[in-house]
């Protein structure tokens, strides 16, 4: 915003706000609960997603796929499951490109589960490592981990099998 304010471009400034907002309201709402819809989490996805393109004056661009079989009401899943993984994809691979990003969101039915997958063209967790001062393996982002406390608290609560593969 910053940015936009000192360069007089008052309509980025805007829509930013507005794009911003309509986040903060979704986060809001959504925090309410422990499980939301899939349709929820992505409008938030979305929304954050569409906010970073903004910032990053379109460096990347994003798809969502969401398999015909996968009812994006009826599913719940934990609030705010998906959205620390798309901006890792963004802060850890799309930033360090020095060409277009792209990263795609994939949802579907594996037998009675739901697989979601985030994938980038960024430059990989490996690759980065050695910036880092880190070695393969030994380092582990806090959202991960902050993700799996929540998964394996809901997984208790609910009797099921809420994992995440990387």
């Amino acid at each position: 915003i910053h940015y936009y304010l000192e360069h007089r471009d008052k309509t980025a400034v805007s829509q930013y706000l507005i794009k911003f907002s309509h986040l903060m309201r979704k986060v809001l709402n959504n925090s309410r609960n422990s499980l939301v819809s899939i349709k929820d989490e992505l409008d938030a996805v979305r929304d954050y997603l569409d906010l970073e393109q903004l910032r990053l004056n379109h460096k990347f661009d994003y798809r969502i796929d969401i398999a015909a079989d996968v009812d994006v009401e009826a599913w719940a899943i934990p609030t705010l499951l998906v959205q620390p993984y798309a901006e890792n994809a963004v802060k850890h691979g799309i930033m360090a490109l020095d060409k277009q990003g792209k990263i795609e969101i994939d949802l579907k039915r594996v037998e009675a589960a739901l697989e979601i997958c985030i994938r980038d063209n960024g430059i990989g967790r490996k690759s980065r490592m050695p910036e880092h001062g880190n070695t393969p393996g030994k380092h582990r982002s806090r959202s991960t981990s902050i993700n799996q406390n929540r998964l394996d608290l809901i997984s208790s609560m609910y009797n099921g099998a809420f994992t995440v593969r990387m």
